[in-house]
């Protein structure tokens, strides 16, 4: 039997669900399919979105394509753009850097720069930019909605509109949204070897069932 063959068994108090060991061979099948999915496979994709983004970026910025509209299109790119770039980050950091880090040698001590990064940084701003662009794309569609069911709303709108009123609120609402995010995770030390470690809030039952399940 594998991982992968479970049993399930009546009790007085529902079912059971028994799982045998894996072995090592699952294991190391289970790790190359992390290694391709989440390393290669990630940086890929996401690198062809870091392409496409650039690309879109530098269409819209042209002066034939100035408008309130495409300059959302803008932001969303550019909210896309730097989230896929932290997703390049942290595949690298998951998939080809050590768990450890020791800054004896160059390579670990940038591994050890990242850990410091990562929990009040690169974590809580991976999280904060995928906020930013879903709520981004709800704002370009309630743009779109003024400028089809009202019109004249829309043509007597300020410069500054896109940016009071689409840009900032987004911005705003995606880093209160995100707040806990900067205490979920921490550096820790084990002798000179520096690892990210999980704290005890991300532990508690009542954050995880109402913020990570109900709230998010």
């Amino acid at each position: 039997q594998t991982v992968m063959n479970n049993v399930l068994e009546s009790s007085e108090g529902g079912l059971v669900v028994s799982c045998s060991e894996g072995t090592e061979d699952d294991y190391v099948l289970l790790g190359n399919i992390d290694m391709l999915v989440g390393g290669y496979g990630t940086i890929g994709l996401a690198t062809l979105g870091v392409c496409a983004n650039i690309l879109a970026i530098s269409v819209f910025s042209k002066k034939s394509f100035k408008s309130n509209f495409n300059n959302l299109l803008i932001a969303l790119a550019v909210f896309d753009l730097l989230f896929l770039v932290v997703c390049i980050t942290e595949s690298v950091r998951r998939t080809f850097e050590d768990a450890d880090a020791n800054s004896s040698s160059f390579s670990g001590f940038a591994t050890q720069v990242h850990h410091h990064l990562f929990p009040y940084f690169l974590y809580p701003l991976h999280n904060i930019l995928l906020t930013c662009s879903i709520f981004m794309t709800i704002s370009i569609s309630i743009e779109r909605y003024l400028a089809i069911f009202h019109p004249l709303v829309y043509r007597n709108r300020s410069y500054s509109w896109n940016l009071s009123c689409h840009i900032l609120p987004v911005l705003a609402l995606s880093v209160i949204i995100n707040i806990p995010k900067f205490f979920e995770s921490v550096v820790r030390y084990d002798g000179e070897n520096s690892y990210i470690d999980l704290t005890e809030l991300r532990f508690t039952r009542s954050y995880v069932v109402y913020y990570q399940n109900w709230f998010r």
